[in-house]
């Protein structure tokens, strides 16, 4: 399967000889030269590996490395941070921000391979957590003693797309309570509205309980190794 990454880097040249590089290892890599539109990208879609170049203007590479461990949807990707210096003091301020690897300018082919190849057992070892299933069930989200009904879109074991008669804003906490099956009791999970575009709602699950996950888990792994790569369209 192949991998996906987002390189970062001011210097557009450099980005081009990273996104061939990881070409050739069967990743497609997206490149972006402005590192403050990065992040909103980065907020917004899931990646295997993100490659950030250290010296760059607001934020620079050490700086977005701790939004993504911020966020949501890249949390636990591994980060590669480029430097055209072996500072030490940059490489402890780097993994002290959440990097996973320093990668050294001028580019080793052979040393940017080998990180591809660890980094694609790493993506493989969580794609089971992040691949959404489409799948069309009643959820409640409550937040400051009120409840907005709705449906899920797609369902993910890390989070759900939801659709409702009016959204939240990005950031608001809930609790989501969500209807498996019909009869069955609903899992009860906090969460938090990562993502919002007109009726649709990105929400991130967090502090899932051993039952929850369970249950979860249960319900959306034979769907997702049944469908790889397609997406289940179920309705209840």
């Amino acid at each position: 399967m192949p991998q996906h990454a987002r390189v970062v880097d001011d210097d557009l040249e450099m980005c081009k000889v990273i996104q061939a590089i990881l070409h050739s290892a069967d990743t497609e890599a997206l490149i972006s030269t402005d590192s403050a539109r990065a992040v909103e990208l980065l907020h917004n879609q899931k990646f295997d590996a993100v490659f950030l170049d250290v010296n760059m203007p607001g934020p620079d590479g050490i700086e977005l490395t701790r939004l993504i461990r911020a966020s949501g949807s890249n949390q636990k990707t591994p980060v590669i941070i480029v430097s055209g210096e072996e500072d030490p003091a940059v490489v402890h301020r780097g993994f002290q921000a959440g990097a996973t690897f320093f990668l050294f300018k001028p580019i080793n082919r052979e040393r940017l391979l080998n990180i591809s190849r660890t980094t694609h057992r790493a993506a493989e070892r969580e794609r089971r957590h992040y691949q959404r299933v489409v799948v069309s069930r009643k959820v409640h989200l409550l937040f400051d003693g009120d409840t907005l009904e709705g449906r899920t879109i797609d369902v993910s074991l890390n989070g759900l797309l939801v659709r409702t008669a009016r959204t939240l804003a990005v950031g608001s906490r809930v609790s989501v309570r969500l209807f498996l099956a019909s009869g069955m009791q609903p899992i009860t999970v906090d969460g938090t509205v990562v993502r919002v575009s007109g009726s649709e709602m990105g929400i991130h699950l967090e502090r899932i309980g051993p039952d929850a996950s369970k249950r979860l888990q249960d319900f959306l792994l034979p769907l997702i190794f049944a469908v790889p790569d397609t997406q289940a369209d179920l309705d209840d």
